[in-house]
């Protein structure tokens, strides 16, 4: 059974941590934590954006940003400035672009 948003293993990977991430929000029950995740996910959304428009690329499921993403959501302390959380994502997606051939 091939479903259209787990047909490669990044794809999988991304939503077993998304699955992961919801369930240390509720396990934790802190809607701030639930606030910061979003955030994030907006952020890496935005930044590859910016990146895809840079670079002139066409446009593609940013799963290697989510993943990693999501990876510095579930290591990082809670309460860590979202400062650092951007800076961390911002160098994850930038690496991912410079690296990613055209």
């Amino acid at each position: 059974m091939n479903l259209p948003f787990f047909s490669t293993p990044k794809e999988k990977m991304a939503w077993v941590l998304t699955a992961l991430s919801i369930l240390a929000i509720f396990n934790f029950a802190a809607p701030a934590l639930l606030v910061r995740f979003l955030i994030l996910i907006v952020f890496m959304l935005v930044a590859e954006f910016i990146l895809w428009k840079i670079r002139g690329i066409s446009v593609f499921r940013p799963t290697a940003g989510a993943v990693s993403t999501l990876i510095i959501f579930l290591l990082a302390d809670p309460s860590a400035p979202l400062a650092h959380l951007f800076l961390a994502v911002t160098v994850a997606v930038v690496t991912k672009q410079i690296l990613r051939p055209k």
